[in-house]
């Protein structure tokens, strides 16, 4: 998730099943930051690998997201959420997230939450074979450098700063 003109970028990183060759794989890719300068009110990505909205708010992003699947968003599902720094520097669209979170029952208290600064969603999808959240979670657990830059959505929400870097949202 980031923000751009006050909206919120709501983007989805789906699992799939690997394989094809490396020409389908950069036919389907995305280049995140391209497509976040040109990002309006209009504008949609949708792959099997990547649904990216815009949306003026949370519920907003979630209606696009979900206008786009032809099947119910399993969130609990959701292994860690990349919370980018324009986002993270947008206090108010941060607490409706955090909000969004922390009141979604599926949702469950052990994702992670990451600032997303070095880690782009695209090349999240390329290094994962089609399992993002796993990734994310191996990162988690064997990567210092990460772990100091993530907590749980508990963690964040529930405890002080002392956590960390991430714990400052609360």
């Amino acid at each position: 998730m980031d923000a751009k003109d006050d909206g919120l970028i709501f983007t989805c990183g789906w699992s799939y099943i690997a394989g094809g060759t490396e020409e389908e794989a950069d036919k389907s890719s995305l280049d995140e930051k391209e497509l976040l300068e040109d990002v309006d009110r209009e504008w949609e990505v949708d792959n099997d690998k990547i649904t990216m909205v815009y949306g003026a708010c949370v519920e907003e992003a979630l209606q696009r997201v979900r206008n786009l699947q032809d099947k119910y968003m399993d969130y609990s599902q959701v292994k860690a959420v990349l919370l980018g720094k324009t986002l993270r520097d947008n206090e108010t669209l941060l607490q409706e997230v955090f909000r969004w979170l922390e009141q979604t029952p599926e949702i469950a208290r052990n994702i992670l939450i990451f600032e997303a600064d070095d880690l782009k969603l695209e090349e999240i999808q390329k290094r994962s074979q089609g399992q993002p959240g796993a990734y994310l979670e191996n990162l988690y657990k064997n990567n210092e450098k990460y772990r100091d830059k993530a907590g749980t959505l508990k963690e964040v929400l529930y405890r002080d700063s002392s956590k960390g870097t991430v714990a400052k949202y609360r």
